[in-house]
């Protein structure tokens, strides 16, 4: 099976890049293929950072009690996840499975931090 063609993600959704210049993404251990990445166009990354722009001023206006809801969430998908998390930085940088999970179990902590700010 061919590996997939990555998508951008602008606004909250999956939106195809228009851009024909596409490059592999590949295991550096392996040289295997793991996907393919477009290198969008310069109006695609317009569009992106407008849509970054306006989640900032939403963001920013949304009360910390209610920000750090959203990040236990996020930890707890990062626990759930952890060792398929690691699995593909394994893949995707080269690193050792212990060293991906090291780095898995770091963000986790950072998250956990980040969830405990508002008090």
């Amino acid at each position: 099976m061919p590996p997939n063609t990555l998508r951008n993600h602008i606004a909250g959704a999956w939106v195809e890049s228009k851009s024909a210049d596409v490059h592999d993404v590949l295991n550096p251990a392996t040289n295997e293929q793991l996907a393919r990445v477009p290198m969008s166009t310069a109006e695609e990354a317009g569009q992106a950072i407008e849509a970054a722009e306006r989640a900032f001023w939403e963001w920013r206006t949304t009360p910390p009690t209610v920000r750090a809801g959203y990040m236990f969430r996020l930890k707890t998908h990062l626990e759930a996840h952890a060792e398929e998390l690691a699995e593909l930085i394994t893949r995707e940088n080269g690193k050792t499975i212990d060293e991906a999970r090291g780095e898995v179990r770091r963000t986790i902590e950072n998250v956990d931090v980040a969830c405990g700010i508002p008090r």
